[in-house]
């Protein structure tokens, strides 16, 4: 299936998921009702403004738009299983404050921004993921847990680049909050 099709029925999709008809997507992606219809039927290859317009439109992360639609099996109830069937490969989101601050602390500088660019990339992918079950009390559940670890290892990686004067870090991660 080329990209354009494949993104359309994403579209069309996820906009039934919603109960939004062509007209009320049109209008909170500020598009034209023809050319989301266009877009979904697969005439119209979308932009990557008209695609980070849908995506707000739709309130997903425009990667979303790309992802394969999950399978019909439940949502993940554990940090650990959103993990695993996410793909990402390090466990920090799953982790306590205690842990992170713990694990943190056992960190030089150095090894803490490389973690805290692993936490960042990890938490979009979570967040992509979990996209696909928004409505459903496991994600509201496992947003709320991913965001707090992930919170909590910035917020301890900016007070660190602030302690030693690291504004490079400081710039790149501040948006991330």
């Amino acid at each position: 299936m080329d990209e354009k099709r494949y993104i359309g029925e994403q579209v069309r999709r996820m906009r039934q998921d919603r109960d939004l008809t062509l007209r009320e997507l049109a209008e909170r992606s500020k598009l034209s009702i023809n050319g989301v219809h266009l877009i979904e039927t697969g005439q119209r290859e979308p932009s990557s403004t008209s695609v980070a317009k849908l995506a707000r439109g739709l309130g997903v992360e425009p990667g979303a738009l790309f992802m394969p639609t999950p399978p019909k099996a439940p949502p993940p109830t554990t940090m650990e299983e959103l993990l695993t069937r996410a793909h990402v490969e390090n466990n920090y989101l799953a982790m306590s404050q205690e842990e992170i601050n713990a694990f943190f602390d056992s960190l030089t500088y150095e090894e803490a921004r490389v973690v805290a660019r692993e936490v960042v990339d990890a938490r979009r992918t979570v967040k992509e993921y979990l996209a696909a079950y928004e409505g459903t009390p496991e994600y509201d559940r496992l947003t709320s847990r991913s965001f707090l670890a992930y919170l909590t290892a910035i917020t301890y990686v900016l007070a660190e680049a602030e302690k030693v004067g690291d504004t490079e870090l400081q710039k790149e991660l501040a948006p991330a909050i």
